[in-house]
């Protein structure tokens, strides 16, 4: 993969900036908006429902109106970004193993991986980055974050597509944000 400097200063701008440009450009730009703002999320422990709306995305919440192991599963929340670009997919938000999703099928893993790196290195330079670069991998890049004495949050990165292993070339990705264990 080919790693490029992503500006910034598009995070910082949001989503204002995003509406004047061309809807590549504004894929891009979210990308990099809803990366940080999950980011931040788990790095901080701050409250997506207080944190992500500000950066231009729309709640909805979808009911799994389903159970596993006797348990509810509750609900899924969403913050969409205008456009249809992107979405960040929120789960247990109130729980300490919560967890932080960016998805679009609008930009391949290579282009997103660039952006994820360049916010990760933006935000926490400190972070250690893991390539895999194998198809076969359920993942092709992991970075692992210290937050002091907390547990550590690790940034996965693959495929949007269902089912997808590893980082195929399709148009689409996912960037997973969760403490492991």
């Amino acid at each position: 993969m080919r790693w490029v400097a992503f500006p910034i200063a598009l995070v910082a701008a949001g989503p204002a900036f995003a509406q004047a440009q061309s809807f590549d450009e504004a894929v891009r730009t979210n990308v990099a908006v809803a990366v940080d703002v999950c980011l931040r999320v788990m790095t901080e422990r701050l409250v997506p429902s207080e944190t992500i709306p500000p950066a231009g995305f729309s709640y909805r919440a979808v009911d799994n109106q389903a159970t596993y192991g006797g348990a509810a599963q509750g609900f899924t929340h969403y913050y969409d970004a205008p456009g249809d670009t992107v979405r960040i997919r929120v789960i247990d938000p109130d729980a300490f193993r919560g967890s932080c999703h960016v998805e679009t099928t609008h930009l391949g893993v290579d282009a997103t991986a660039a952006i994820v790196e360049s916010v990760v290195a933006y935000r926490r330079p400190d972070a250690q980055r893991q390539m895999t670069g194998n198809e076969a991998a359920a993942m092709c890049e992991i970075w692992t974050i210290q937050t002091g004495s907390d547990a550590p949050v690790a940034v996965y990165m693959n495929s949007g597509t269902q089912g997808a292993r590893g980082c195929p070339e399709d148009g689409t990705a996912r960037v997973a944000m969760e403490i492991p264990g």
